[in-house]
């Protein structure tokens, strides 16, 4: 997992990760005051071959995991005290962090939610 970094405590920002395969993804974070909770504003994936926009930033192992037949990537949050990221200050902080799937680990959930055991 390869963690994305440079979130600030800004409620509406935009960072661009370098994927393993060379291909770039341009991230769009919002707060929402209102809801208590970061969102995917945007995620737009190789020039806009993929996009997506509106997801709420939840604790998961794959939020991508709808597309994982379609993107070789993922995306997984973790927060500290496995509470969902409904603090402004969370992503910048640390308590809760981002991070970038490789194909591999895509692979390794999908045979984790499945039951089987991952080949180390």
């Amino acid at each position: 997992m390869n963690l994305i970094t440079g979130i600030t405590a800004q409620p509406n920002q935009q960072t661009a990760v370098i994927l393993p395969d060379g291909t770039r993804l341009v991230i769009q974070l919002l707060y929402s005051t209102q809801q208590m909770g970061w969102f995917f504003a945007s995620l737009n994936w190789n020039n806009g071959q993929w996009q997506e926009g509106a997801r709420r930033i939840v604790n998961h192992g794959n939020m991508l995991r709808q597309y994982k037949d379609i993107l070789d990537f993922g995306i997984a949050c973790f927060t500290v005290g496995n509470r969902e990221p409904t603090n402004i200050q969370d992503f910048y902080s640390g308590t809760s962090k981002l991070y970038i799937l490789t194909p591999q680990e895509v692979k390794d959930f999908e045979i984790f939610l499945q039951g089987q055991k991952i080949n180390a």
